[in-house]
Formats: structure tokens, C-alpha cells, sequence
């Protein structure tokens, strides 16, 4: 019975690996269950109940079969499993909360390398060749429904602006007249947003950030997480685009 508790367990090691997004976090999570593996082993070693056969099996002791009926056997058996089931999704709790975590900075890690100007390697210096490799739908492919949503309003709403037309790049959308004026970078959880700014650019609320040291030609950034704040924020957008329009910035 042991054994089938055991084989159970790893039939269900193999369904929550599937799941996971990389081999890395594979195995971690079948670190975690081997740990508790061998948990299970000192356990039953100290069990004198239990005892291993000529293939290092474990079986219940000869001289414990008579004092332990089946049914209280069984009984241990479903407890044991549901011990094994509870420990199993607590560490698949714990191998994705780690994995959000690991997506977030990946994301701040990817935000600044864009707002430094990196390029990779061998990107396309033709910018016509540049712009038809990107599109709309490859910035919100993979987005959550409400980011997605969130991205389309923004967009739609900036191109209904005088002269506006974008520009889709790999790491972000750039908006511009005849000047860059606002730049959208879609994210799991946000947008994050660049405007340009000068010493009388309104911002009540204090969303924005300084970004001169990023050398994208946007002063100021901010995040965007709901629709909520879509009117605020056009505002500031709005104020960019005026900038530019009127020759400052």
C-alpha cells in the first residue's frame, strides 16, 4: 500500500510539473517533493511497524500483520494521502508565487533596458523593415483581458489626437506628431507610460517620475493599472502632446 501512496505521488509530481513555465522551476518543485520524500523515509524508519523487504521496499512488519487490522490500515493509508496532497499543492503554491515574482522582474528588468535605449544585437536598421516586424497585437498578445483592454483604450485614445501616429517597435508603441510626444509599454499587470515635460507640465496627483536619465527624450513616467485612471492620465499625455504641437519640449 505503501508503494501505491508512492506512485501516486509521483504520478501527481508529473502533473504539476507539466504545468510549470520552465525547467528551472521543475526542478525546484521536484527538490521540494524529494525533500519531503525523504521526510517520509525517516518517518517510516522510525516506525517499527514497518520494515524493508530483499529490495529495500517498505512493508508492514510480519509481527505487526495480526495488530493492525485493514481497515485502520487504510485509514492511516488516506490520512498519509492526504498529507502528501495538502504538502504537494503547498509547494505549488510556493514554485508559483515564485514564478510571479520572477515574471515581475523580468519585466523591471526589461523596463529599464529600454529605458537605457538598449537594442539587441542584429536588430533591423532599416526602420521600415523595423516597423513591419511589430504590431499592435504583438504588444497585447498574451496581455490578461483587462490589460489588453486597458492598452487598446490608451492607444485608441492617443491616436484620436491631432497628427498622432504610431510607431511599433520591439520593446514598446511611440506616438508621435512630428516629434515623439508619449511612449506605451504594455506589461502583465500595467502600463507603463513616457511623456515629455517642461517646468510648467501639471501633474496634481504626483503620478509621474523623473526619466531624464533614461535618454529616451521623455521626461517623465508613470504606471497605469486600471481604467479608473484613463482621464488622469490622458491628461498627462495630452499636455505631451500639446508640447510638441506647439513647438517646446
Amino acid at each position: 500500500m505503501i508503494e501505491n501512496l508512492l506512485d501516486w505521488a509521483a504520478a501527481t509530481l508529473q502533473e504539476t510539473d507539466s504545468a510549470l513555465a520552465t525547467k528551472a522551476l521543475a526542478e525546484c518543485l521536484s527538490h521540494q517533493f524529494h525533500g519531503a520524500l525523504d521526510k517520509l523515509e525517516v518517518l517510516l524508519s522510525l516506525d517499527k511497524r514497518f520494515v524493508r523487504d530483499r529490495d529495500r521496499n517498505w512493508q508492514l512488519s510480519p509481527a505487526h500483520v495480526s495488530e493492525v487490522s485493514s481497515s485502520n490500515l487504510i485509514n492511516q493509508a488516506l490520512v498519509l494521502r492526504e498529507q502528501a496532497v495538502k504538502a504537494l499543492l503547498k509547494e505549488r503554491q510556493i514554485v508559483e508565487n515564485e514564478t510571479g515574482k520572477i515574471r515581475e522582474r523580468l519585466e523591471e528588468i526589461e523596463d529599464r533596458l529600454v529605458r537605457l535605449g538598449y537594442q539587441p544585437t542584429g536588430a533591423a536598421v532599416d526602420a521600415s523593415v523595423h516597423e513591419r516586424s511589430y504590431s499592435l497585437e504583438y504588444h497585447l498578445s498574451g496581455l490578461p483581458q483587462i490589460t489588453r483592454e486597458l492598452a487598446l483604450r490608451v492607444h485608441e485614445t492617443i491616436l484620436g489626437l491631432p497628427d498622432a501616429r504610431p510607431t511599433f517597435n520591439k520593446y514598446h508603441i511611440a506616438y508621435s506628431t512630428h516629434r515623439r510626444f508619449a511612449m506605451l509599454m504594455p506589461r502583465k499587470r500595467k502600463l507603463v507610460i513616457l511623456v515629455r515635460a517642461d517646468v510648467d507640465f501639471g501633474d496634481p496627483k504626483g503620478w509621474t517620475r523623473d526619466a531624464t536619465s533614461r535618454r529616451l527624450g521623455l521626461e517623465r513616467i508613470f504606471d497605469l493599472t486600471s481604467t479608473e485612471g484613463l482621464e488622469y492620465a490622458m491628461s498627462l499625455i495630452k499636455q505631451s502632446h500639446r508640447l510638441v504641437s506647439e513647438g517646446g519640449g
